[in-house]
Parts: C-alpha cells; sequence; structure tokens
C-alpha cells in the first residue's frame, strides 16, 4: 500500500494503458503514481514530485510550466514520444528504472538524485 511519504511521479498526458501499466509497477515499489494535467501542476502537487512524466506534445503545449517544475526542485522530467510508437517492452523497462531510481533515491540516507 502505498502512502503520503512515498516517493511521487506524476504522470501527464498519457494514456490510460500507460497510466495502468505505471501505477501497477509503482504499486510493488511503493512508489505513488499520480495523473495530472499541466494546468494544475503549479497548484496540484502537495508535495514535491521525483519525477514527471509527460508526453511530449504536452510538453510543447506549456513548456513553462514543466520547466518550472525541473528549476525549483530536485524534479526530473521524462517526455516521452507518442506511446503508439513506444513498443510496450520499453515503456515497461523505462517505468521500472524511474520508479526504482525514485524508491532507491528517496529511501533513508539516500543522497543521490537524478538531473533534472
Amino acid at each position: 500500500m502505498i502512502d503520503r511519504a512515498d516517493p511521487l511521479v506524476l504522470l501527464v498526458g498519457c494514456s490510460e494503458g500507460l497510466v495502468a501499466m505505471w501505477r501497477e509497477a509503482g504499486g510493488r515499489l511503493s512508489v505513488a503514481v499520480q495523473e495530472w494535467e499541466p494546468g494544475t501542476l503549479r497548484t496540484g502537487a502537495l508535495r514535491r514530485p521525483f519525477a514527471v512524466v509527460v508526453m511530449d506534445d504536452r510538453y510543447r503545449a506549456e513548456p513553462t510550466a514543466f520547466d518550472a517544475l525541473t528549476r525549483e526542485g530536485p524534479t526530473s522530467l521524462v517526455r516521452l514520444e507518442d506511446g503508439d510508437l513506444i513498443r510496450q517492452e520499453d515503456q515497461q523497462l523505462l517505468a521500472e528504472a524511474v520508479l526504482q531510481a525514485a524508491y532507491e533515491m528517496t529511501a533513508p540516507g539516500a543522497t543521490a538524485s537524478l538531473p533534472g
């Protein structure tokens, strides 16, 4: 079960299937995965996310909102191309890598972070 102390990854503009895959992987690693819209990024997140995963078309529509997140804190931005063009296996590997990093780097005593 995920609680408010667990690391957070935000998904923006991702398909339902991609969101479900990230949430399932996040559940195994005790990493909270939430879906957000660009307009709510500034006010919606009550805590600093470890990473924001955004579809490239959504990023291009409002780059300043996403760039502000990485400038203001230790948040990594992961931009994805159209989900239909990414193989399922590659999507799974990316999700596992980001979520594993979130788990390991936010564990007690961790000092490393992904570059923003």
